[in-house]
């Protein structure tokens, strides 16, 4: 039979902050999935569509994102490793979008 623990009794979430390493680490490899998705978007669409893939990709990394914040299991800072997560991720998309932009016009 499953015994379940009274909610004021979390032993799952460590209220410790977690080294700067492993919090740049986890920041980092949203921005590192937001640069692939920019270059895979560029490969698979033309260059009129590469929007698309720019907006999934961007969806990507915001639940990628949240997964890998959650998974870090610690509460302290988790809203600025969230929002530093996904606006790394925009600023890069931008910059691919504006790229890729840039491109559809030069080709016509």
């Amino acid at each position: 039979m499953v015994r379940w623990r009274p909610l004021c009794d979390n032993g799952s979430v460590s209220e410790t902050t977690l080294s700067p390493r492993l919090r740049w680490i986890s920041v980092v490899s949203i921005w590192a999935l937001a640069l692939v998705g920019v270059v895979v978007s560029g490969l698979l669409w033309s260059p009129g569509e590469t929007f698309f893939g720019l907006s999934a990709t961007l969806g990507l990394c915001t639940l990628a994102a949240f997964s890998a914040q959650l998974l870090t299991r610690q509460k302290v800072g988790f809203v600025d490793r969230m929002s530093t997560s996904v606006t790394g991720a925009v600023l890069i998309l931008a910059i691919g979008g504006a790229v890729y932009g840039l491109i559809a016009l030069a080709s016509g």
